[in-house]
This record gives structure tokens, C-alpha cells and sequence, in this order.
């Protein structure tokens, strides 16, 4: 099973741009926005593209970075909610300098 280990998290750079990708189960609790922002911070990145919280969406951290909640290409149902889940994904134009 060795061959389907990944990397916990893992930073990615398009031009000066620094993105941070990370599933999000070690947020606890989930989704919690300081603890995120504080791992964007920890990271290093301008972007921190983070899963887990099973929702779509983005937000701006109090120094100007992001936080991007892709949702789940599959569908994929979340625990915590009684609706019908709804596969989605984020589409990132990164355009001229940071």
C-alpha cells in the first residue's frame, strides 16, 4: 500500500504565485478559520486550497490571503449535513503578478 502514500500537504508555485494544498481532516474542528489561516501562514502560501469542510466557496484572511474551498468533485456526502450533495469544483485564472 506504500504507492498510494501522499504528501500531507504540498506547495505548488505558478509564477510568484504560492499555492498550498492540503485535505483538511487535520483542522480540527473542521473548517475552523484560524487554524487554517494559521497553516496558510505555516505554509508559506498566498493561496491555501483545503477540503474537508465539504463546501464551496472562498475567503480572504485578515493579511490578504486566501482560503479556497474547492467542495468535492465526487459528491461526496458530508456527515454533518442532511442535503443531497452536489459534486463541485473551483476553477482558479491566475492572471499577471500576485
Amino acid at each position: 500500500m506504500d504507492e498510494y502514500l501522499y504528501p500531507e500537504r504540498q506547495v505548488i508555485s505558478i509564477e510568484s504565485l504560492k499555492l498550498g494544498l492540503c485535505h483538511g481532516h487535520q483542522i480540527l474542528p473542521v473548517g475552523n478559520r484560524a487554524a487554517l489561516n494559521a497553516l496558510r501562514r505555516d505554509m508559506g502560501v498566498d493561496v491555501l486550497l483545503t477540503g474537508s469542510a465539504m463546501k464551496i466557496g472562498y475567503v480572504q484572511d485578515d493579511l490578504g490571503g486566501l482560503i479556497m474551498y474547492p467542495g468535492s468533485a465526487t459528491g461526496a456526502p458530508n456527515v454533518d449535513d442532511t442535503a443531497e450533495p452536489d459534486p463541485s469544483f473551483l476553477l482558479i485564472d491566475v492572471q499577471g503578478r500576485k
